[in-house]
């Protein structure tokens, strides 16, 4: 499988995760695998965040460490995170 389909179908599990239609993620001990969840799982945290008109001040937050965790991964995988 090419890095294109790769990485279309790494956000796409993704995307389907923060919307409900995944109800979990498979767990992996590999750390690019971690980090990955990690991220998408801070993403769907700023999606319910938003959802529920939390403050500013706690959107704000969640949104730069999932800014953070999108380099990280970026660095790691050479993927750049799109969600």
């Amino acid at each position: 499988m090419n890095n294109l389909l790769k990485e279309m179908k790494l956000h796409n599990i993704a995307a389907k995760y923060i919307v409900g239609e995944i109800d979990s993620l498979n767990e992996s001990d590999t750390y690019r695998a971690k980090k990955y969840i990690e991220l998408v799982n801070k993403c769907k945290e700023l999606k319910e965040s938003l959802e529920l008109n939390d403050n500013m001040d706690k959107i704000a937050k969640i949104l730069d460490e999932k800014r953070t965790l999108a380099i990280e991964f970026e660095n790691i995988t050479g993927i750049k995170w799109r969600l």
